[in-house]
């Protein structure tokens, strides 16, 4: 609620700003108004969870429905695709949880990721029965390349 709050604060801000106003003061939650701004571009400022399958060893995050994907690891993934990022100069990102369900699996992350961390590496996926991996990738250049982080393993988590 505060994100969205300060995110609203920021757009009225600019508004007022870029017509000549003064913006308000005290703002949304006390937080005032800070600078000036010259551009503010905020095109969509929402987390849009969708939970899609696996179908015949691939994943396919559509990054135009959302940006928060619960995948319910059901088989191994050979290809995993992200589609519909945005242009090159505007940075795209997205969460993934994948939920094991007792197997180990494998996966195939796309062939331009870069690991920020785990020492440059894809991580071995967990396997024990509804725990829990998030990731986190983000790409600046239309799709490139997507870097990646593991930012947790092994969690217990619901669907």
């Amino acid at each position: 609620m505060r994100l969205l709050a300060l995110l609203l604060a920021l757009v009225f801000a600019a508004d007022a700003n870029a017509q000549g106003r003064t913006p308000p003061s005290g703002g949304f939650g006390g937080s005032g108004f800070i600078g000036t701004f010259t551009r503010l571009t905020v095109n969509d400022a929402r987390i849009v969870k969708k939970a899609p399958t696996i179908a015949a060893g691939v994943l396919t995050l559509d990054l135009n429905t959302g940006n928060f994907f619960n995948v319910p690891l059901t088989a191994n993934i050979t290809t995993m695709t992200v589609s519909n990022p945005a242009a090159t100069g505007t940075v795209s990102s997205f969460t993934l949880i994948l939920r094991a369900d007792g197997t180990p699996r494998t996966i195939v992350f796309p062939v331009t990721t870069t690991w920020i961390n785990n020492g440059g590496a894809a991580p071995t996926p967990s396997s024990t029965s509804g725990k829990c991996d998030k990731y986190t990738a983000f790409t600046y250049d239309g799709g490139t390349t997507y870097c990646f982080t593991i930012d947790a393993q092994n969690f217990t988590c619901t669907a």
